[in-house]
């Protein structure tokens, strides 16, 4: 009867974007027992990183920092990887800040570029089809970048270039993505700190830690629905 009765008070939609985080959720967890590469490279570079750091400290952050915003703009699938071993070479206040500000400075590289060649040609070519998807933007675009930048499964350059295609303002574009990307920031920089005692990056991503991410992206998504439910009455 409770099923029946949630079944007919949601729309397809809601169905759909239940379905759709639960999969993401799913995923998540999956993909993190077949990342356990990445805690081997950054043991077996250790030595060599941990020398170049020590006597260039500054050198190293800048190179990290450019890197880090190429990974970005190009996706490049190493950002997972330069996050944890920020954490782990530099600390994690040092990497939260550095890690945070050129994922920010990629991420926006990446959204300028998609809207300049390909996002405008598209919202005037075809105008007229995206005039209601535009008005949703307008009113769902905030929540709908907060949530999918708590979700970790989400490809973070298809967030960028995606947001690239709509008329979301540059600066709302900026503050979700700075804002958004910090739970996950924050999970890999001190999962960086403590991989010395761990096999695979299966034992730091733990189910609790993608359930509050989940649970972070519900949140956001929580005013939109507010919203359709208040329009409907």
């Amino acid at each position: 009867m409770v099923l029946r009765y949630l079944m007919k008070k949601l729309s397809s939609v809601h169905l759909r974007l239940i379905i759709f985080l639960s999969f993401l959720g799913i995923a998540a967890l999956i993909s993190s027992f077949f990342l356990g590469d990445i805690i081997v490279q950054l043991k077996l570079l250790n030595g060599r990183l941990t020398y170049f750091i020590e006597y260039h400290y500054a050198l190293s952050l800048v190179c990290f920092f450019l890197i880090y915003i190429v990974d970005n703009v190009l996706a490049l699938p190493i950002a997972s990887l330069m996050t944890i071993g920020a954490g782990y070479f530099y600390g994690p206040l040092i990497a939260f800040c550095v890690t945070t500000v050129a994922a920010s400075c990629g991420a926006t590289l990446s959204f300028l570029m998609t809207r300049y060649f390909v996002g405008r040609h598209l919202q005037k070519t075809y105008a007229e089809k995206f005039k209601e998807f535009n008005k949703n933007v307008d009113v769902y675009g905030t929540h709908f970048l907060l949530a999918v930048r708590f979700i970790p499964a989400v490809p973070f350059v298809l967030v960028n270039v995606l947001a690239g295609l709509t008329n979301i303002p540059l600066k709302t574009f900026c503050w979700t993505t700075f804002l958004g990307m910090m739970p996950v920031t924050l999970l890999l920089v001190f999962s960086g700190r403590e991989f010395r005692n761990v096999a695979s990056l299966g034992e730091l991503v733990t189910f609790k830690i993608v359930a509050l991410l989940l649970g972070l992206a519900l949140l956001t998504l929580f005013p939109i629905f507010l919203k359709k439910q208040r329009k409907s009455v």
